[in-house]
């Protein structure tokens, strides 16, 4: 985990994050209701039953769902805001304006398969994962028969000074190790770019052995 955090900091450019458009007006109002049954719930003993657990958890659907739908029509929002801003102020250039979007737009996205938010983000990724580590099957045997395989590519190459020079991955071992995952797991459940697998590499985590393929 600190590797791939790591990586990001380095990989990724950071950006000042800026509002989005419609946030204030439809999405803050639902945001302190639902914040303000959450604090007096939480106050109230976080009673998992009753009338108040209720209120509390409708008024966060509300939000969620209000979020989600600002988050997902930005596009129309923006072009709202700016029709009004030209409508109220004649002095402002259309094409300037335009430009001014169209610069600011960089920035991470926040929607990644249909979950929106840092939290359902993450749970895309921890499934993914979960399903890519538990593609290969392995039982007690198994794991001992890799352990002897490594501690025999330890005395093979890391004790007679060879380490560096079979620290090398190439495209061939990567097919073989993929080819033995479960049938049904592609290369198009490996949702994690190259990119950031070359971070990993340069940044954090280094040569990688090649007896552990």
């Amino acid at each position: 985990m600190n590797a791939i955090i790591s990586s990001a900091e380095r990989a990724i450019r950071k950006q000042r994050k800026r509002a989005l458009a419609g946030w204030s007006e439809y999405v803050s109002p639902y945001k302190e209701k639902a914040m303000f049954w959450h604090r007096i719930w939480s106050d109230s003993g976080r009673a998992r039953h009753g009338w108040l657990h209720s209120l509390m958890l409708s008024t966060k659907r509300e939000y969620k769902r209000v979020s989600r739908w600002v988050v997902r029509n930005q596009d129309r929002l923006m072009a709202c805001r700016m029709s009004d801003s030209l409508s109220t102020n004649k002095s402002r250039d259309l094409w300037s304006e335009i430009k001014r979007i169209k610069e600011g737009v960089q920035r991470r996205t926040n929607i990644v398969d249909g979950r929106v938010g840092e939290s359902e983000i993450c749970d895309v990724f921890h499934d993914g994962y979960e399903h890519l580590y538990q593609s290969v099957p392995s039982d007690q045997s198994e794991l001992e028969e890799l352990q002897r395989e490594l501690s025999a590519g330890v005395d093979r190459t890391c004790k007679v000074g060879l380490c560096y020079c079979d620290h090398v991955i190439s495209p061939r071992d990567i097919e073989f190790a993929v080819r033995k995952l479960k049938p049904g797991i592609s290369m198009a459940s490996l949702f994690v770019g190259v990119n950031v697998y070359d971070a990993c590499w340069t940044y954090s985590i280094g040569p990688v052995p090649r007896f552990f393929i």
